[in-house]
């Protein structure tokens, strides 16, 4: 054979395994959003999740990750938990897929996957295995005001009280979320404010929703991070009835169905949702904070029977 053809032939058998060891390699992703990634997932009590085992893609060279399809149509998978030869989570089936529920909070579940095929049941010497840990659904457990700034505990009225025409606090907030990852500690939450007007007999006069001025609305996209988080209140006013000020309450409250971590936000996701099941309304402390600005009287003039009486 001439050198040129056996070069020829040297190049097209090196482009050969070239191609052989491409198709070969994993895909970086399955139905866009699965891949492979050594974690233990954690993942929110109650929803349910899908774990997918890529095919053997030498034996599925038809394989498309895009949709999970094209792997062939002997091979076979079956799930177990605890162990390979522990709890038969799914049979041999030719569903590569299986849907697990969350464990418990504060569990974790390990499974194991293993592929067979042909006619035979060739089966896999060894079983992929993920775990999945339990994370339960985020609580408040902890909203008091800080009282900075000379306020006074009415402890009958549960009201902070203070002489001023301004003023101004903060709200420590405490959330718990039992199993979660340390570095999945974000959330997100609302705080809705009302502000009511009182007259001299503190009769009330109307209130107003003033959210949008000293509160939050929650948002899934701008989680921070820590379950201490502490709310700022800045310059609350007094309100003035047209000739004078008068008595002025504004009542923070958690916003119901407003709190969601990023845990319960990739849990929704797992299972199927768009982000609504996010949110909860776990509440084990008191979580309204109400403050009230009184006006400073001021000291009328002293009146008395003059020494010039001629009225008897």
């Amino acid at each position: 054979m001439k050198k040129q053809n056996l070069l020829k032939l040297a190049f097209t058998m090196l482009a050969m395994v070239i191609m052989t060891g491409a198709m070969a390699q994993n895909p970086a992703s399955i139905l866009t959003n699965y891949v492979e990634q050594d974690e233990t997932i954690y993942q929110t009590e109650g929803f349910n999740l899908t774990l997918i085992a890529l095919p053997d893609l030498a034996l599925s060279p038809d394989y498309d990750a895009a949709t999970n399809t094209g792997y062939n149509s002997t091979s076979e998978w079956q799930w177990m938990s605890g162990s390979w030869g522990g709890d038969l989570v799914q049979a041999w089936d030719t569903d590569n897929t299986v849907e697990i529920p969350a464990p418990a909070a504060e569990a974790t579940v390990t499974y194991f996957v293993k592929e067979r095929f042909g006619n035979v049941g060739c089966e896999s010497v060894d079983a992929e295995e993920k775990t999945v840990a339990g994370v339960a659904e985020p609580d408040i457990t902890a909203f008091t005001a800080v009282n900075n700034g000379g306020w006074t505990y009415n402890a009958v009225d549960d009201i902070y009280e203070i002489c001023s025409a301004t003023a101004s606090d903060a709200i420590d907030i405490t959330i718990e979320e039992l199993g979660s990852s340390v570095a999945m500690q974000s959330y997100t939450y609302g705080i809705t404010v009302t502000r009511t007007e009182y007259d001299g007999n503190m009769v009330p006069q109307g209130t107003t929703d003033q959210t949008g001025v000293w509160g939050q609305t929650a948002d899934l996209d701008g989680m921070v991070a820590g379950q201490s988080p502490t709310f700022t209140i800045t310059d609350m006013v007094i309100l003035n009835d047209g000739s004078t000020d008068v008595p002025t309450q504004y009542d923070f409250t958690f916003t119901p169905n407003s709190l969601a971590s990023t845990t319960t936000r990739v849990s929704d996701f797992r299972a199927g949702g768009d982000g609504t099941n996010a949110f909860f309304n776990n509440f084990t402390a008191d979580v309204t904070v109400s403050y009230i600005l009184y006006p400073t009287p001021v000291t009328g003039p002293i009146y008395h029977i003059p020494n010039d009486f001629s009225g008897y």
